[in-house]
């Protein structure tokens, strides 16, 4: 992976390598040949799924939907974009639905900000009823799948190996993945960040952080590949090569120094 130092604006191209690029300040990863954002791990309705929000969502704004529409405008003003790729956990609920996800994917599958784009929405463990979720959404722009093998790029959601031994880079969610900076004086902050490693077989492999950032997940880096939640990756994952990219919309990506097992 390429490296590089931090110091960059809003929404400006953090190359990973020749093909991605980090928009930095946000967790959305650019393909720059097919011009496709991704990103994952969205749980529209978690916030009433969990209690914070005890008010008739039904006719609710939703929050994260505008936030990430907001974004993706923002970003189009500088960069070209083609495609969208949510890539699962795209509602919270696993075997029902609440009224904040209805609310929330008709907001943003019908938005005029994205109308214009191809989107694919890659089915995570959450996403049990997507699909009827979206009966009252018919867009011919969207489509949903398992995965997108396209080599040299595979991308997946992770809670099951939808792998392809043909493709060079992986992408996947499910890990919600996240660092902790320690001050001098115990303090700790949680920033997300996006993860870079490599298979067994050499593949790059890229972890997107969460979309949704009330969602916790594991803290990198990661000791043992048992302590994976992605089946890929307990099986695949070389953990000596973990590369650990914290970002926030403050201070854009913080690139850190490879991972030595034997130091962490």
């Amino acid at each position: 992976m390429i490296q590089q130092e931090c110091n960059h604006p809003l929404y400006s191209q953090f190359d990973l390598n020749e093909k991605l690029a980090i928009i930095s300040g946000t967790p959305f990863l650019l393909i720059k040949q097919s011009k496709t954002l991704v990103f994952g791990d969205l749980h529209f309705g978690q916030e009433y799924a969990i209690g914070l929000l005890d008010c008739d969502v039904s006719t609710e704004k939703s929050i994260l939907a505008e936030y990430l529409l907001r974004t993706i405008s923002d970003i189009r003003k500088t960069i070209t974009i083609d495609n969208l790729v949510l890539n699962g956990d795209i509602k919270h609920e696993i075997f029902g639905t609440n009224g904040q996800e209805i609310n929330s994917l008709q907001y943003f599958l019908n938005d005029s900000r994205v109308a214009d784009l191809q989107i694919t929405l890659i089915k995570g463990n959450h996403d049990v009823l997507l699909r009827q979720s979206l009966r009252h959404i018919q867009h011919n722009n969207i489509t949903i799948c398992d995965n997108i093998c396209e080599p040299p790029i595979c991308i997946f959601h992770g809670h099951e190996d939808n792998s392809n031994t043909e493709c060079e880079i992986i992408i996947l969610s499910h890990e919600h993945p996240s660092f902790i900076f320690r001050g001098n004086n115990f303090e700790k902050v949680r920033i997300m960040a996006f993860v870079t490693l490599k298979s067994k077989t050499n593949t790059d492999i890229v972890i997107l952080p969460p979309a949704n950032f009330i969602s916790s997940g594991v803290i990198f880096p990661i000791k043992k590949n048992t302590d994976f939640f992605s089946p890929y990756l307990r099986e695949n994952a070389v953990t000596e090569s973990q590369q650990i990219f914290p970002f926030s919309k403050e201070t854009g990506v913080l690139p850190l120094p490879p991972i030595n097992r034997s130091h962490s």
